[in-house]
């Protein structure tokens, strides 16, 4: 519990180092783009998963168990549904295409927690860590699917299904958002994708406190998808600083 706790509290020390050492800068770009971004996904997914609901209503169920009711309660199922795959899809989304920035970001977070010497720029080595976050993102998400649907189908066994699977389906999400942002820092380090992962894995309690802030913070309208991404890669920076 204590990991978890101080995973969650990494994010209150992220604000205290962005503002002393000057990095809101850098933390503005990714944020720009995830406030752009975020909306449109999250429209688009509130939009299809109310028609597949209704889809579901009128084609598929039995007529004696059609109601709407019984539509409201799809609508729910899949609003939950659509509510994880846009958090894990604006996560992924940013964490790819700004993989160099929130590697910078992490990298001057560290520098500013140690005082240690940043590698030199290195345009070779920058197209090998966005093809290094490709590879590991789309591992990460596929076994993210398995582990998602899987949990989200626990949600049609009565009573206590509707309890586990939507916790089950935070703590999947919360350790993979946690991995994610500690990425930019094991890549800086040189781990491989496998020992990304196993990092990850000896850390889980720790990825997943990471994983609940960076929840919390999306569950803010506007502001929360403005900051939760690079907010998140500081606060995992941090963390890897204090692991390592």
């Amino acid at each position: 519990m204590m990991e978890f706790l101080k995973g969650l509290m990494s994010f209150y020390k992220a604000k205290k180092v962005i503002s002393e050492n000057g990095m809101w800068p850098f933390v503005l770009l990714p944020a720009i783009a995830s406030a752009v971004v975020s909306p449109l996904i999250f429209y688009a997914f509130y939009v299809y998963f109310g028609r597949l609901a209704r889809f579901v209503n009128d084609n598929w169920l039995p007529p004696y168990l059609q109601s709407d009711i019984a539509q409201s309660i799809m609508t729910m199922i899949f609003w939950l549904f659509g509510l994880i795959l846009f958090l894990v899809s604006i996560r992924s989304i940013i964490m790819v295409i700004f993989s160099p920035i929130l590697g910078f970001l992490s990298e001057k977070t560290e520098y500013a927690l140690k005082g240690s010497t940043p590698p030199p720029f290195s345009m070779v080595q920058i197209s090998k860590d966005i093809m290094r976050s490709l590879i590991l993102n789309a591992i990460a998400l596929a076994i993210f699917l398995v582990l998602f649907v899987f949990a989200w189908l626990l949600i049609f066994i009565p009573i206590a299904g509707s309890i586990i699977s939507p916790l089950l389906i935070l703590l999947i999400e919360s350790y993979f958002a946690g991995s994610s942002f500690i990425d930019p820092s094991l890549e800086r380090h040189r781990y491989n994708v496998r020992d990304s992962f196993v990092f990850a894995w000896n850390h889980k309690m720790r990825m997943i406190g990471l994983g609940t802030g960076f929840t919390l913070l999306m569950f803010i309208p506007l502001i929360g998808w403005f900051l939760a991404p690079p907010f998140g890669v500081v606060a995992a920076t941090i963390s890897h600083t204090e692991l390592d």
